[in-house]
């Protein structure tokens, strides 16, 4: 039998303007994913990785869930071959939440920035490195990237824990019950500080903050040090024509976009 919470989300998806299939197939890879690993509180992903599944805290269990669908029933930051990671790149997460995206590709990558300003995403995230025996080649922080230095509330989604933004327009009718003040910096300081100069590929899945987070890219993008961008741009937050623009500013060229309900997928190179 389904779950309430799994009905509830595939009615969700289809308020929003997804398509009726891509609703129903979210529903039932829930379900069978739940099923398989909720007694274990492991979740076993398709390279052999695990991620702790925590059985308490469901809006960071549905988020991992939902966001397992997204990375490996969907392959929504691969769906062109140039935009899978290559052995060795130089792989930046932004928004990681708990690492399902990192630890996609760090079998293949020479090292993995994660970022996830989220500190409850954060701790599972560090866990799973640990527990996966990464830490030698993936680099946390738990800060927002963002276009200045200094802090903002983050409001933490009832819902998703992964739906977690600066902006509390979004998805405020999923409910924002908590925020936290969260430190804010540059990506480019990041980058600056650990001697990084370079990006290979570079994900963004930051719930409305994306076009903070290229203004913060701005002395990497400017020089091309960014090679490819995927990133998940939040509609009724961010104008894609001001992604686009900025990106094609800077040399860039969109290869893929791709409208999504209230979200839109853009690859990007230069």
């Amino acid at each position: 039998m389904l779950g309430k919470g799994s009905i509830k989300r595939a009615f969700s998806l289809k308020s929003k303007g997804f398509p009726l299939h891509y609703a129903l197939t979210s529903l039932l890879n829930y379900e069978v994913v739940r099923r398989t690993y909720y007694h274990l509180n492991i979740l076993i992903l398709p390279n052999g990785f695990k991620v702790l599944l925590p059985m308490k805290y469901r809006n960071i269990r549905r988020g991992i869930l939902h966001n397992y669908s997204e990375i490996f029933v969907y392959d929504e930051y691969s769906k062109l071959s140039e935009y899978r990671v290559q052995e060795g790149d130089i792989v930046l997460d932004a928004g990681a939440f708990v690492g399902l995206y990192t630890l996609s590709v760090a079998d293949k990558a020479g090292l993995v920035i994660a970022v996830e300003p989220n500190i409850a995403s954060y701790i599972f995230l560090i866990n799973n490195v640990k527990m996966n025996n990464l830490v030698s080649k993936i680099i946390t922080y738990n800060v927002a990237l963002g276009d200045f230095e200094g802090n903002a509330i983050l409001y933490i989604e009832d819902w998703l824990a992964g739906g977690s933004t600066l902006f509390n327009s979004w998805h405020a009718d999923y409910g924002h019950r908590l925020k936290i003040s969260v430190k804010v910096v540059k990506l480019d300081d990041i980058l600056n500080n650990i001697g990084i100069d370079r990006v290979d590929l570079m994900k963004i899945d930051v719930e409305g903050a994306e076009l903070m987070v290229l203004r913060g890219s701005i002395d990497r993008l400017k020089r091309r040090l960014i090679k490819r961008l995927v990133m998940e741009i939040h509609l009724d937050v961010v104008s894609v024509k001001d992604v686009k623009s900025y990106l094609e500013k800077y040399g860039y060229k969109i290869e893929l976009f791709e409208i999504r309900g209230d979200t839109a997928l853009v690859y990007s190179r230069c």
